[in-house]
C-alpha cells in the first residue's frame, strides 16, 4: 500500500491552502479530473491556519501537518475530518507527520530546539515515538512506510553540503537510494512489493520522477519542459505526483501505464497531489493566487523510460511568484 510523499514539494508563500480529497476509480484514464467521475471535497484541521494532507492509508485515515498561532504540528484524520489527533514529538518545535500504513504506523519528521536547525525522522506506532536517523546523517526525514514496516525518506550525509539522498529502513538496516548521476534524490514513496518512488535532481537544474525495485531505476519525465516535484505509488502502480507545467502553474496528476491525467483544484492556481490509496482516494493540497487564473490545459503525456542513468536535465523555474523551496525543509 501507498503512503505519502513527504516533503511538501513547493514554498507556500502567503497564499491560501486548502487540502482536498478526490474520490473516484483508482484508474483515472481521462481528460479531466470531473469527466472521470471524481468528487472533490475539501479538508481542515478545525482552527488551523494552514492544512496539507499528506498520505492517506486504505481504512481512509489520513496524515498531514497543520500551521496553528505560527507552530507545526502533524496529525491524524479520519478522511472526514473526524476525530482528529495531533502528533506532536515530545519537546520538538516542529512535527511533521508524513505518511500512514494500514496499521495506523505513522512516519514523519520532527525539529527540537536550538541550533543548528537538525530534521530528525521519527515512527509514531500506538502513542509511542521512536527516532529515525540515518548513522552519520546531519538530518534525516521519514516520509513513506508500508505494512511490512519498510520505510523510505531521505537524509544530508555528513559533509555533503544539503544534498540529500534516499533511504530504505528495512528489518533495521539502512540502505542509501541514489539515482546514478543525481546531484540527490528524496525517496519519497513505497508500496507492498517494494517498489519505491521519488524524485532527483541533475545539475541542481532538473527535477525528475523515479520507480526503483530490483536496483533498477525507471526515471519518469512529464512530457517535455516539465518539473517533477513529487511522485508517489500504491500497490497497482498508479503513479501520482505534482509537476511544473510550460504555463508555470504547479498541477497534479494520476495515471500509469504512460497515460496521465493533469489535476487542478477547481478555482486553484496551483495544485499539489502527495498521495492516493488502494480505493482510488487521492489527497494534497490547492492554493489560490487571484491575480493568476489561467485555465489549465487537458491531460498531459507523461514520457517513461527504464534506465540507469538520468534523462536531459530540464529547465528549472520560480513558480506563485516566490523562490521554489527545494524541499528542505518541509513546508
Amino acid at each position: 500500500m501507498q503512503a505519502s510523499r513527504g516533503f511538501t514539494r513547493v514554498g507556500l508563500c502567503a497564499l491560501t491552502v486548502v487540502t482536498f480529497l478526490i474520490l473516484g476509480s483508482p484508474h483515472l484514464i481521462a481528460n479531466s479530473v470531473e469527466g472521470a467521475g471524481y468528487r472533490l471535497s475539501s479538508f481542515n484541521v478545525p482552527g488551523a491556519d494552514l492544512t496539507v494532507l499528506q498520505g492517506i492509508n486504505d481504512r481512509g485515515r489520513v496524515v498531514g501537518v497543520y500551521l496553528k498561532a505560527g507552530a507545526m504540528h502533524g496529525f491524524t484524520s479520519t478522511a472526514k475530518g473526524k476525530s482528529v489527533v495531533t502528533i506532536d514529538f515530545p519537546g520538538s518545535t516542529t512535527t511533521q507527520a508524513n505518511g500512514i500504513n494500514n496499521h495506523g504506523n505513522v512516519v514523519g519528521m520532527y525539529i527540537l530546539p536550538g541550533l543548528p536547525i537538525t530534521q530528525h525522522g521519527y515512527l509514531y506506532d500506538d502513542g509511542h515515538f521512536t527516532s529515525i536517523d540515518v548513522p552519520g546523517a546531519t538530518s534525516t526525514q521519514a516520509i513513506a512506510i508500508n505494512d511490512a514496516g519498510d520505510i523510505v525518506g531521505a537524509y544530508i550525509p555528513a559533509g555533503a553540503a544539503g544534498q540529500w539522498q534516499g533511504f530504505l529502513l528495512s528489518k533495521g538496516a539502512f540502505t542509501t537510494i541514489s539515482f546514478p548521476t543525481g546531484d540527490f534524490t528524496v525517496a519519497q514513496g513505497i508500496n507492498e512489493t517494494g517498489e519505491i518512488t521519488g524524485i532527483y535532481v541533475k545539475n541542481f537544474v532538473c527535477e525528475c520522477g523515479f520507480t526503483y525495485k530490483d536496483g533498477v531505476f525507471a526515471s519518469f519525465e512529464v512530457a517535455s519542459n516539465h518539473l517533477t516535484l513529487n511522485l508517489n505509488l500504491n500497490d497497482r502502480g498508479v503513479l501520482v505526483g505534482s509537476a511544473i507545467y510550460p504555463d508555470n502553474r504547479v498541477s497534479g496528476f494520476v495515471g500509469q501505464h504512460g497515460k496521465f491525467t493533469r489535476i487542478d483544484f477547481p478555482t486553484a492556481f496551483a495544485t499539489q497531489v502527495n498521495a492516493i490509496n488502494n480505493r482510488g482516494v487521492v489527497v494534497g493540497a490547492w492554493a489560490a493566487a487571484p491575480m493568476l487564473t489561467r485555465t489549465a490545459p487537458s491531460s498531459p503525456r507523461l514520457r517513461t523510460r527504464k534506465t540507469k542513468t538520468a534523462t536531459t536535465p530540464t529547465r528549472t523555474s520560480r513558480v506563485w511568484r516566490c523562490p521554489v523551496r527545494r524541499h528542505i525543509p518541509p513546508l
